[in-house]
């Protein structure tokens, strides 16, 4: 059962008020007093109350039923996305408080450092009324300016941060859940690392990570792609992880790969760009 619907039955089924224990409920009286029926009266009875009682009280119910449950499949694709950009609106607003937050604590460190500069200004600011006896110098050494070391050749492990992995899974688990294939950069420690930060993610959000396929790699690409089978007519979970990410700064470009199958998604993780 796909995920929309089973989204468009258990939503069909809310519009009656009526669950699957209800259901089950309704069908086990029907059952018992059909057997009583037939204990009672015997077979002729039993197979009258079946066919005058039993199926014309399921058969009014299953066909309004079927009815809703078309108009909300029909509709229902609408409905999750406009969840789906509601959710990610949120996201981005509470994005845009945490950097305002973040610039208020830069301009409080910023003038903290000022403070601090004019003290040691002052410290080491020469005296202005030396007499004829000779001044007493005090020759503080200022501490050295810490060594940083940079490999050029190895590039800073990209990874998630708390706020990131939890906007990625709010919003995740705020829409249907989709399974996906995570593969990366062959021989590149780096990209599995960053690889499994992002698969953690996805899978705090409820989405099923399936075994990655051994692909041959003639160049090794670059950056976060998606990767669909049609570009131009991509999965809803495509879409629904390309728009999660960008919320919380990655940019995932999509490609069309046509070894990936038909309704599947692959998320790539390349070399540092």
């Amino acid at each position: 059962m796909s995920p929309i619907f089973a989204r468009a039955f258990f939503d069909s089924l809310e519009v009656f008020g009526t669950t699957l224990e209800q259901i089950g409920i309704a069908l086990l009286i029907a059952l018992v007093t059909a057997l009583i029926v037939f204990w009672v009266r015997g077979y002729k009875a039993f197979k009258t109350h079946v066919a005058e009682n039993v199926l014309i009280a399921i058969a009014g119910p299953v066909a309004a039923w079927l009815l809703v449950f078309v108009a909300v499949f029909t509709h229902l694709p609408y409905k999750m996305l406009r969840e789906a950009d509601s959710n990610l609106a949120q996201v981005i607003l509470e994005k845009q408080q945490l950097n305002a937050e973040n610039n208020g604590l830069r301009a409080t460190n910023g003038s903290q450092q000022s403070i601090i500069e004019q003290l040691q200004n002052d410290v080491t600011k020469p005296s202005a009324t030396a007499g004829k006896t000779p001044p007493i110098q005090i020759n503080v050494p200022s501490a050295p300016p810490p060594t940083i070391i940079v490999n050029p050749e190895k590039p800073q492990q990209r990874n998630l941060s708390a706020t990131q992995h939890d906007q990625l899974v709010a919003t995740l688990k705020a829409n249907p859940p989709f399974s996906i294939t995570i593969m990366h950069a062959d021989g590149d420690f780096e990209a599995q690392t960053y690889g499994d930060y992002l698969s953690s993610a996805l899978k705090d959000g409820g989405w099923t990570i399936n075994q990655s396929p051994y692909l041959f790699e003639s160049r090794q690409g670059e950056g976060v792609k998606i990767l669909v089978r049609d570009v131009q007519a991509p999965p809803l979970g495509a879409v629904l992880l390309q728009n999660a990410l960008k919320a919380i700064g990655i940019d995932a470009e999509g490609a069309s790969v046509s070894q990936v199958p038909d309704g599947q998604i692959w998320l790539y993780i390349g070399v540092q760009d």
